[in-house]
């Protein structure tokens, strides 16, 4: 791999991706506090550099150029801390064989300088639903799962083991976020799982202490944390955690690097190795409960028990080696794909959205003036088709005051489209209309004024001239051949959509809700500019 040896003056330098903010007392918390735990045991070896918040999704590409920029950049080690980054970086790392790349989660397939690592949380899972059965009041216990994967598949199978381990009448309740961070959906759902399914402890697959801040503010309800020891930052409601501790695991990677002794594997720890824990708990856990779960711990250890043994564990075996006397082995627990049969599937969770519309009255206002002033345009049109014969209607040029009033007509009936949930046809045909009788109304207008001009023009001069509306027609057309040019190039080359705004992107709106606005973006965001300057350039030139 790497030439020179690491020292102080030139040392390794790692990359440690994270899906969600080290703040997040969870998931990047915990391998943040192990980052920071490297970098003091190898004591200027080792040179540490953190992104946080990066997307899983590379549907577009977006994951694998920032993975191919950092190893350009020349970092030596490059840590993925999160499930969905494993395709992405497996192929990268072929591209940069000197460079070496762990994944955590997943098992992944890749190159020799390629690595995953995970433990199996599911052991400290199944201690803390000991604790959790042996809480409960209510006999109800409720999850909030994140990905449907076998990462979680297998943690909330063990964690309900656990729990009939301690109390055999307890039932597990489970709704999937599909996704691994969004503290305010878990707040959401930690609410609807305390109030309207009544479970009376509560814990999670994700990647905050949401969880543990709502049952906090509830009396009589308790939770589970996961990742960290959550009781420290909430407090007693927080009856244990399964913790995380990552940092033997890093030194055990980046010592490989500097010995020269990496080998690619797929390594997977245990509560053995110390990678994988039961956190403290809290005074509100009986004694017994503690000795019990601190018992288990110790077989778990010694390798005298495992969490998947049993005829109950038949579901996830593989039917040609069912045997309701032996435990699962790795390859059925790594592809576990479903829950137990005791579980009560829920169903997906989200936030209800509601969606913020206009004013009723605003919108009945705008629609009952723009309908009077319709009327009055079409009105309009009939008296001076009725009395065009008429010496006073024949000087105002007819022909010019009826386009105005159809130009008229034409903007007004936008505001029909602004009344309503904006859709893809009005988010095309609004522009459309508001350009088209803008120009047939100011530009008859400045037709019909410079007729009047010219003929001023020709009394002061003592000159006879026939200056007829027809004679100003075409100028009218011309600008309506520019509007509709520029109008066709907005709508063609980039089409207006519509699109929902959320209030993390607007802060004039309020969480759970949105609206709905017409997008722009691209050459028809620029089009719509060069509209709106055309629009002033005729207003200036009536001014001239």
């Amino acid at each position: 791999m790497r030439g020179a040896p690491f020292s102080a003056e030139n040392p390794l330098r790692a990359m440690y991706l994270f899906v969600g903010p080290v703040s997040d007392i969870a998931w990047s918390f915990s391998h943040n506090q192990a980052r920071v735990a490297v970098e003091r045991q190898f004591q200027g070896l080792v040179k540490t550099h953190i992104l946080e918040s990066i997307p899983e999704n590379d549907s577009d590409g977006a994951l694998t150029s920032l993975l191919i920029s950092l190893a350009d950049e020349g970092f030596d080690l490059i840590v993925g801390a999160s499930f969905g980054y494993g395709f992405a970086m497996s192929r990268v790392a072929e591209l940069y064989p000197t460079q070496y790349f762990l994944h955590i989660s997943g098992n992944h397939v890749g190159p020799p300088n390629y690595s995953n690592a995970f433990g199996r949380i599911f052991e400290a899972r199944f201690l803390a639903g000991i604790v959790a059965g042996a809480q409960t009041r209510s006999n109800k216990i409720g999850m909030l799962a994140s990905l449907p994967i076998p990462e979680v598949y297998r943690g909330v199978n063990a964690f309900e083991r656990g729990m009939q381990l301690s109390n055999p009448d307890a039932t597990l309740y489970v709704h999937w976020t599909n996704t691994w961070f969004d503290p305010d959906l878990e707040a959401y759902a930690s609410e609807q799982m305390l109030v309207d399914v009544e479970v009376d402890v509560l814990t999670h697959f994700m990647d905050s202490f949401a969880v543990q801040r709502v049952a906090h503010n509830m009396d009589d309800k308790w939770s589970v944390g996961y990742h960290s020891d959550m009781g420290i930052y909430v407090g007693n409601s927080v009856l244990t955690s399964a913790l995380w501790n990552w940092t033997p695991l890093y030194v055990h990677y980046i010592s490989a690097i500097l010995n020269g002794s990496w080998v690619a594997d797929n390594y997977w720890g245990s509560i053995s190795d110390g990678i994988v824990d039961v956190g403290t708990f809290s005074p509100s856990v009986d004694e017994a409960v503690v000795a019990s779960v601190m018992a288990q711990r110790a077989q778990l250890i010694n390798g005298e028990v495992e969490v998947f043994c049993g005829a109950t564990t038949l579901q996830w075996m593989y039917a040609e080696s069912a045997n309701p006397e032996r435990c699962l082995t790795d390859a059925e627990l790594l592809n576990m794909s479903n829950l137990s049969a005791t579980i009560v599937d829920l169903g997906d969770i989200s936030i209800p959205l509601e969606e913020i519309l206009l004013p009723k009255g605003l919108t009945i206002t705008a629609q009952v003036l723009a309908s009077v002033v319709i009327l009055l345009a079409v009105v309009c049109i009939v008296l001076l088709f009725v009395f065009r014969d008429n010496p006073v209607i024949r000087c105002a040029s007819p022909i010019f005051c009826v386009a105005m009033c159809i130009g008229s007509i034409v903007m007004l009936i936008s505001v029909y489209f602004l009344s309503h949930t904006p859709n893809s046809a009005t988010c095309i045909l609004f522009p459309w209309f508001v350009s088209i009788g803008f120009t047939l109304f100011y530009g008859n207008l400045l037709a019909k004024s410079a007729r009047v001009y010219w003929l001023f023009r020709s009394m002061k001069h003592f000159r006879a001239i026939q200056v007829r509306a027809r004679h100003f027609m075409p100028v009218v057309g011309v600008f309506l051949l520019i509007d509709i040019i520029m109008l066709v190039l907005f709508t063609s080359i980039d089409v207006p959509s519509a699109q929902t705004t959320l209030w993390t992107e607007d802060s004039d709106l309020s969480p759970y809700t949105y609206r709905w606005e017409c997008t722009y973006r691209g050459a028809s965001s620029v089009m719509v500019f060069i509209i709106i300057g055309y629009k002033a350039f005729l207003l200036l030139l009536g001014m001239v």
